[in-house]
């Protein structure tokens, strides 16, 4: 299998819509997503997010893996937050995932980031992913007010 990583294309949408449905209808999430709910909000993502990659099998011209983030300053330093990261599941736990977010840290050491940060729920299956990956869970907790 060869793959290629690259910044998304309009003509991704439906594979990177097949990504979000195929996590977030399982647990934990449990959300009945379908491919039009999703196509504003990724066409939204691929025209305004920071920087969106997406990793895509040559061999099938498809797209099998998404990290979108956004980049924050603070005085002088520059911090990534991880808005997605997702790969379908066929694809998990060959080391594909953990070889693609390497070559992104990469990248983001040549950029001068300090920080990568990612919300997720602890009881998640990918904290083992963001473990073996030095993501460690911090005191840092997301609040939200719902309206």
């Amino acid at each position: 299998m060869s793959i290629v990583y690259r910044k998304p294309t309009m003509q991704d949408i439906r594979d990177i819509a097949e990504i979000y449905i195929d996590d977030m209808n399982k647990d934990p999430y449990n959300k009945k997503l379908s491919f039009p709910l999703l196509e504003k909000e990724i066409t939204h993502d691929i025209q305004h997010a920071d920087v969106f990659f997406v990793a895509v099998n040559t061999d099938l011209e498809k797209v099998i893996w998404i990290i979108i983030w956004n980049i924050f300053t603070r005085l002088w330093k520059k911090r990534i937050v991880i808005k997605s990261l997702f790969i379908l599941s066929k694809y998990q736990r060959k080391g594909i995932g953990t070889t693609l977010l390497q070559k992104v840290i990469v990248l983001w050491k040549q950029e001068g980031i300090y920080k990568i940060e990612l919300i997720a729920h602890q009881d998640w299956d990918a904290m083992k992913f963001y473990d073996k990956n030095n993501l460690k869970v911090t005191e840092m907790r997301h609040l939200e007010i719902k309206l």
